[in-house]
């Protein structure tokens, strides 16, 4: 109990900084680079963490938390060797098709370097998250945070108004707290250390379900930018993503609680009691910020943005309703990984996914970015849903179990 207070104490303290200063970064954005910039900028972030982030990181993060909470320190050995074949692969491939379709290699390479530099980061995060401290992950983020505000601020005050220079922003503190945070946990080694092949295939055979379920959970969180971009335009682009930054500046609620459960989560004798906390916290909390955002949501562009930016204030009220659903979703989804789960929770996203895409298609053409919220909503509605019957049905046998 002391632990998972601790935990919080400075997973809160950490997290409410790093996300606060990154939340008013993008923000910012689009006021710095306008509207078609910033749509130009949100769709290559979009393509970049839906299709490239996932791959790079695998789950590996969760698995490494898991593994290490269970006593398997080498596991982060294991998860470097994969980030160095997968990251030789899929960055020149994603460089390689930008390029051919127009895009600046300037944003791609700052995009790329971020990329590759944060998920290296969840794997020695995912280490200190195993041993339920989250002090250095509270430390590293707000910094290197902090000096991607600074970068911001600095090139805004030059006129240096071009959407590689937002990616360059959040990429180059990313790669300095990357160096630092191997410096202060003597891990530069690990990156290049041998292990055991077969050590190494059991990883990739637990890990591959939850890569394929990150890489789903993206698309769908990520799939409307992407399909607003090709089946409308940048401009509305702008306006959707604009909004769903705003909403997703609210995750780190969920990932912060659910940081500070997995250990627990993972240990059978501890599942319950932790799983009864987690409700309770993320519940009442997904409610109250829904309500706050949802209120204050069409005052905010009114009030901050160009009129060009009205119609996002609209979009956000109503995208502020998949909040709490968020939070409830992000236990549950934990809870399966927790319960060795990880082939449902893949399942449920599919289906999620499926929805998603469909009414993207049928509602986007016609209604732009209004259609592509209402389709995250019903995804949001569904997942949590499905996964939190099947969470309760393992919490009944636990029940069964123990009298």
């Amino acid at each position: 109990m002391q632990t998972l207070k601790n935990n919080l104490k400075w997973g809160i303290l950490g997290q409410t900084i790093a996300k606060g200063e990154i939340f008013i970064y993008h923000l910012l954005l689009p006021l710095i680079l306008g509207q078609y910039g910033y749509g130009v900028f949100a769709l290559h972030w979009s393509i970049g963490l839906m299709l490239v982030q996932p791959i790079l990181e695998l789950g590996l993060s969760q698995l490494v938390a898991k593994w290490t909470s269970r006593g398997q320190l080498s596991v982060k050995v294991l998860a470097f060797r994969y980030q160095k074949i997968a990251g030789s692969i899929i960055l020149p491939v994603f460089f390689m098709i930008g390029y051919l379709l127009g895009s600046d290699p300037i944003l791609l390479f700052f995009l790329g370097l971020h990329l590759i530099c944060n998920s290296v980061q969840q794997i020695l995060f995912g280490v200190f998250r195993g041993i339920e401290d989250l002090r250095v992950e509270s430390i590293v983020l707000p910094i290197q945070n902090l000096l991607s505000l600074c970068i911001l601020l600095v090139t805004w005050s030059i006129n240096l108004k071009e959407p590689w220079v937002a990616a360059a922003g959040i990429a180059i503190p990313r790669l300095i707290g990357l160096i630092w945070l191997l410096i202060i946990t003597n891990e530069t080694k690990s990156i290049f250390h041998k292990n055991d092949e077969i050590n190494f295939r059991l990883l990739l055979k637990e890990a591959w379900t939850l890569g394929l379920v990150l890489v789903l959970i993206q698309m769908y969180f990520r799939i409307d930018t992407v399909m607003i971009g090709y089946l409308v335009d940048e401009g509305e682009v702008a306006l959707y993503n604009s909004a769903f930054v705003v909403v997703e500046g609210s995750f780190f609620l969920p990932s912060l609680i659910t940081a500070a459960l997995i250990g627990s989560l993972s240990q059978t004798n501890r599942f319950l009691s932790s799983f009864q906390k987690g409700i309770k916290i993320l519940s009442i909390s997904g409610v109250m910020i829904g309500f706050l955002v949802s209120f204050f949501s069409v005052w905010l562009f009114n009030e901050f943005y160009p009129p060009e930016f009205g119609k996002a204030g609209n979009l956000l009220q109503l995208l502020s309703w998949a909040i709490p659903l968020v939070y409830l979703g992000t236990l549950m989804t934990q809870s399966l990984v927790a319960l060795d789960k990880q082939k449902v929770y893949l399942f449920f996203t599919i289906c999620g996914l499926l929805i998603n895409i469909t009414l993207n298609l049928l509602w986007i053409p016609e209604f732009g970015a209004t259609g592509a919220v209402w389709s995250t909503l019903i995804t949001e509605c569904f997942v949590p849903l499905a996964c939190g019957i099947v969470v309760f049905q393992e919490v009944k046998k636990i029940n069964l179990k123990r009298f």
